[in-house]
């Protein structure tokens, strides 16, 4: 995989979903904290703010102006965040069990990322999408998947319909697909 350090604002491992660190608390002073984002184990299931996955070993390290080839590893306060390409992700079965294809994104849990289901999606929300799943998984435990990273956002189906002058009959497939059976602008039918 390709990835770029960030700071941390705790100590992370391989595997966590991370995002934008946004707290009450004030970072430590000085080193890499000076002006830079820090990042923070996902705290919240459909979180907009996902930055991405730490990388165990990424192939490809961007660090600053530098850029390092093969087996780096990652530092828990300064990790490799995957940027493309495949990476293990920590998973749960919040979302239902996972499938081959299945969409990702943040989990309840702390660090771990679910299944995404349009259905328990919060009206309005805008989740980030992690990747697609190339793994399946049923187990009561957490455990991994290997995922293909797909930073991208969905708009739940509330949220297509509440801009003004815009309306679509959205629904989804038992597997999550959002299907549009009618777009319409102002008065004119753009799907149907």
């Amino acid at each position: 995989d390709l990835a770029e350090t960030f700071p941390s604002f705790e100590e992370v491992e391989a595997g966590d979903l991370v995002e934008i660190y946004i707290g009450p608390e004030t970072p430590p002073s000085g080193g890499l904290y000076n002006s830079k984002p820090l990042v923070q184990k996902s705290i919240e299931a459909f979180s907009s703010k996902i930055v991405g996955i730490v990388s165990g070993n990424p192939a490809i390290l961007m660090q600053g102006l530098q850029v390092i080839t093969g087996g780096w590893g990652s530092d828990p306060m300064n990790p490799s965040i995957a940027l493309a390409g495949r990476v293990p992700v920590k998973v749960t079965l919040e979302g239902g069990p996972i499938n081959n294809g299945d969409l990702l994104v943040s989990a309840p849990t702390p660090g771990h990322a679910m299944k995404y289901n349009p259905v328990n999606a919060p009206d309005g929300s805008t989740p980030s999408i992690i990747g697609i799943a190339l793994d399946s998984f049923n187990q009561e435990t957490p455990g991994t998947v290997l995922v293909f990273i797909r930073n991208s956002h969905l708009q739940t189906p509330s949220a297509l319909t509440s801009q003004d002058q815009t309306s679509t009959n959205v629904t989804s497939t038992p597997s999550g697909n959002i299907v549009y059976e009618d777009l319409d602008l102002n008065g004119n039918s753009i799907i149907n």
